[in-house]
């Protein structure tokens, strides 16, 4: 009976340890993540290798486009440790340069507590695969409102940049992952509508 107990305890464990949540778009589903900006999203095969990704598409009119993170991926991250990470696979299909100069951020969360951003600077290079990883350290974060604590206390948006130049281009994403899992707030009954008229 010690034996069955302990090896519960060990499971949950390593279950809570190595939680995350994971987009790779193989169930033929956008699993809520959609774009913002002046393109359009849809899923798509996933370029140079088998599988789906999400595609944004870019309509080159102006505004920035972004992949929004359903809610699965928001809540309380204030459970995360530096341990913790973002992770992406871009593909950006243009005719630019072989690689890109990104002088703007890649990952941004933000919420009441502020926002914050990371991995700015980056050299993408096109029409391949790149996997863009960030931990969750502040240390490594752009902080633009807001403290770092505040923050992940409650988690509202995660985008991610699905534009990197000035014309038409084709961004292709595919398996986010974020280490750990969001705690997400109960609805009490005080902030609840009981809808009498």
């Amino acid at each position: 009976m010690k034996i069955i107990i302990c090896l519960a305890l060990v499971i949950s464990f390593h279950t809570t340890v190595f939680a995350q949540i994971t987009d790779d778009f193989e169930n033929g589903q956008l699993n809520g993540w959609y774009s913002e900006g002046d393109g359009t999203s849809a899923l798509t095969a996933a370029p140079s290798g088998p599988g789906s990704s999400l595609e944004v598409a870019d309509n080159a009119t102006g505004n920035i486009n972004y992949a929004i993170a359903p809610a699965k991926y928001l809540g309380d991250w204030s459970a995360f440790t530096t341990m913790d990470s973002l992770i992406a696979d871009f593909y950006v299909d243009c005719n630019d340069p072989d690689v890109l100069d990104t002088p703007f951020p890649v990952f941004e969360i933000s919420g009441p507590g502020g926002r914050a951003s990371a991995l700015i600077g980056q050299q993408i290079p096109r029409n391949t695969w790149n996997e863009l990883t960030v931990k969750l350290d502040p240390a490594v974060w752009t902080i633009q409102s807001g403290d770092w604590n505040s923050i992940l206390a409650d988690v509202e948006v995660l985008r991610i940049r699905a534009e990197f130049i000035t014309g038409s281009e084709r961004v292709y994403l595919d398996n986010i992952n974020l280490s750990g899992t969001p705690i997400y707030s109960t609805i009490t009954d005080d902030e609840c509508a009981i809808f009498e008229t």
